[in-house]
């Protein structure tokens, strides 16, 4: 999972053909900064991670509108998908019951009370 930085680092340009080479992508968005890595989805869209969140900022500016490879491009900045959210929240739900379950009822190096363990009652005075 992409922390809040590397996400605020990252456009999304919608419209952009499926034929068109991440180079070209990349040669087209170096204008507005260090370009670190492009993605065509060849799905209609493509990802620009730029190395610093004023860049990103910069080539949404710049390049929101414009007319890339014969078609107008939207470029906004980039969110995590809904689902990834989802799967993140529950996983920091989970983890966070299970720290406050160790916390309210930590774990004995000794087992459960009154387990039965013959080892840790002196001769002579296991229960019954």
């Amino acid at each position: 999972m992409e922390d809040q930085r590397d996400q605020a680092c990252k456009v999304f340009v919608h419209g952009v053909e499926a034929s068109v080479q991440n180079r070209n992508i990349q040669s087209v968005f170096e204008k507005c900064g260090e370009v670190v890595d492009v993605f065509n989805s060849g799905k209609g869209f493509a990802f620009v991670t730029f190395s610093s969140a004023g860049d990103a900022a910069d080539a949404i500016e710049e390049m929101d509108g414009k007319m890339l490879f014969g078609r107008r491009v939207s470029v906004k900045q980039a969110r995590q998908r809904r689902e990834d959210r989802d799967r993140e929240e529950r996983a920091n739900e989970m983890i966070n019951e299970a720290f406050q379950r160790v916390l309210n009822d930590p774990p004995s190096m000794w087992g459960p009370v009154n387990s039965g363990n013959w080892w840790l009652h002196p001769p002579g005075t296991m229960p019954p």
